[in-house]
């Protein structure tokens, strides 16, 4: 019997777009945030890994300022 050791890969489909901290924005940005972890559920499996990834994209205006301090 043999064992496979995959690694589960992230599907790029449904990538959230940059958040600028735009409050008539966020609404949206969070619900491509949860649908990008449902399509990645193997990966995102930690609210660690959400949270690191959810930083992530937060690269401009006043969301970059909040997520680097």
């Amino acid at each position: 019997m043999s064992t496979s050791n995959k690694v589960a890969s992230e599907l790029k489909a449904g990538m959230p777009n940059d958040f600028s901290g735009e409050p008539g924005d966020a609404q949206r940005w969070l619900y491509s945030l949860k649908a990008f972890y449902l399509l990645n559920n193997k990966i995102y499996d930690s609210d660690a890994k959400k949270v690191g990834t959810a930083l992530a994209y937060m690269t401009k205006g006043t969301a970059a300022s909040w997520a680097q301090s």
